[in-house]
């Protein structure tokens, strides 16, 4: 499978109006109903059970969990403040993120959901001090 871009959308808070939102309400009332929860494996037979259509569920492991904090700050992603368009990036106010294949160090966003374009930001190693630490595992050993 070839994925061309990948694109993050950030929603207002409590004015997301979308499947998730009746999805996450069928599992809050599907938690009520167990008195208790002794292991985060429990919660995956009681998320697919919410609806009357099952949902899928994937369970993931330790190494599936990823630390991307160190990458953001050896490339400087978030001291840039400036787009290639000369527009200022605010971070608290992007309402999307795309990543695309041919863009692959750049990181474009919108500021307005009714945008048409993405801004885009140049991500470059050149600008860091540090060399590029690519994503390490979040966790070592299992908790």
């Amino acid at each position: 499978m070839s994925v061309f871009s990948t694109t993050i959308n950030f929603f207002e808070p409590h004015h997301g109006q979308n499947e998730g939102d009746s999805v996450h309400s069928s599992v809050e009332r599907a938690l009520r109903r167990h008195d208790t929860i002794n292991l985060p494996s429990e919660l995956a037979p009681i998320v697919r059970s919410a609806r009357t259509t099952p949902t899928k569920v994937r369970e993931i492991t330790t190494e599936d969990v990823q630390d991307w904090k160190d990458l953001s700050r050896s490339l400087g992603i978030l001291k840039v403040h400036q787009a290639d368009d000369g527009k200022l990036v605010d971070w608290t106010t992007v309402k999307s993120i795309t990543v695309r294949k041919d863009r692959l160090l750049q990181i474009g966003f919108k500021s307005s959901h009714t945008d048409t374009d993405y801004s885009y930001l140049p991500i470059d190693s050149r600008r860091t001090r540090r060399e590029v630490v690519y994503t390490p595992l979040a966790h070592t050993t299992q908790p």
